[in-house]
Parts: structure tokens; sequence; C-alpha cells
């Protein structure tokens, strides 16, 4: 099984992307009369599933740093697995024999609840419960500043820390953070400026709006795609 494929343009064309006509996924060529899709905003991931799925020859336009590279492939994890099995089949006995042993002998179940020492005021007991909601919800939007279109997989990253999400198909994301005075967010995508953003009390933290300028790639190719695939891994040089 191929590890990784390798793109290719053996014979670039020539022909003008700007007076091509716009289309979906890219613009038409009129000398070739072929649709020549854009490649050079969209991920390595993205790359792969649009190979993957291609059933005819494809024109592309590409930046350089696309071309002639390794494009890892990953396998479809298994949905389901003999000791997946097992553990649900333990856990289910586990639990059936639990509650019929509490049925039997009469237990009465106690739900602990983490609470603050209470204070006692003659007949009355109060409880100071723990503040709860300490967290908070941002929501909003990434789009490509030029063209004004949503930004799928966009990394959306609290800085200084493991929290991240991905925008979707429209460009929407949600992340949930912990109540600060401000918190740093760092919003980045292959083939755009990284944008870091500041959000505190007087930000609308529902209706973010970050638009993310396109990085001008230096060399740009268009033409017929060639796909090589690599079976073996990247041979290790040995260390004296």
């Amino acid at each position: 099984m191929p590890k990784a494929i390798q793109l290719q343009i053996p014979k670039p064309c020539h022909e003008n992307w700007s007076a091509m006509s716009p289309k979906e996924q890219g613009r038409f060529c009129g000398s070739c009369q072929k649709t020549v899709v854009d490649f050079t905003m969209m991920t390595d991931k993205e790359i792969v599933n649009y190979f993957s799925a291609a059933s005819h020859q494809v024109c592309g336009r590409f930046s350089g740093e696309q071309l002639n590279k390794d494009l890892p492939l990953t396998e479809k994890k298994k949905r389901f697995s003999f000791a997946y099995l097992w553990n649900f089949l333990l856990a289910t006995f586990l639990v059936t024999e639990t509650s019929c042993q509490e049925r039997m002998t009469g237990k009465v179940q106690v739900v602990e609840q983490h609470v603050k020492p209470t204070m006692l005021m003659g007949d009355t007991i109060i409880a100071e419960l723990p503040n709860v909601n300490t967290r908070t919800e941002i929501t909003g939007t990434v789009t490509d500043a030029k063209s004004g279109q949503p930004l799928a997989e966009a990394s959306v990253i609290v800085k200084g820390t493991d929290k991240s999400t991905v925008t979707d198909s429209l460009g929407d994301f949600h992340l949930s953070v912990e109540k600060k005075d401000h918190v740093i967010i760092i919003f980045s995508r292959v083939g755009y400026q990284t944008q870091t953003r500041i959000l505190n009390d007087q930000t609308n933290l529902q209706t973010v709006k970050v638009a993310l300028p396109p990085i001008e790639s230096k060399e740009v190719l268009i033409g017929e795609v060639v796909i090589t695939q690599n079976t073996k891994h990247p041979k290790r040089q040995k260390t004296q």
C-alpha cells in the first residue's frame, strides 16, 4: 500500500490565470477547454482527499512548495474491534451486577455533591454551592480577506494552552474558554498570514469576525497533474 503521493506538473501551462473565466473550485481555460482547479489555498489533507476521489485527469494550479513533496495518505481507522466489544460487554456485566445487588440489599444510591462547608443557624442549614459558571463561549467566522469567502479548516488556538479547534465548511468556529480579563486567540491556515486577536470584556464573543490575508506565492504552476506513489518510508541517516 502506498504511504504517500507526490504531485508533479511535467509540462507547465503558460496561459494567463487572470484571463480565465471564474468557475467553481477554480477557473475555466478557453484555450484547452478544461477547468483548472485552484489548489493554492488547500491544505495537504484537502489535496489528498481531492485526488483520492478524482476519476479523471486533473488540471490544477499549485504553488511551488505544494509540488514534488510527500503527501501522506491517512488510513481509515477501524470503527469496531474485538477489544472494544470485550470492554463493552465487561462494563455492561459489571453495571448489571451492581444494579441487581443494590435492589436485593435495598441500598439507596447517594449522589455526592461538592459543596463548601455548611453553617448551622438554628434549624436552618446553609450550604454555599461552588460557582460553576467559570467558562465562556466564543463563536465566530474566519474568511479570506481578499475574496470574502469562508475558510474551512482554519486553526483557532488559545495562546499558551492546548485548547484549539478548526473552522467548519462555512468558516464558523466554536470555542469554550475559561473566564478571564482577556484571552489571546491565534488564527492560522495554510496559504494565509497568521493573525492574533486579543478578546476582552468589550469584545462581542458571539460574533468574532476574522479575515486572513492570503500569502501571494512567488512561484505558481498550472498544468496537468501527474501522481507518483511512494511505498517506502524515508531512509534514516546513520549516526556515527
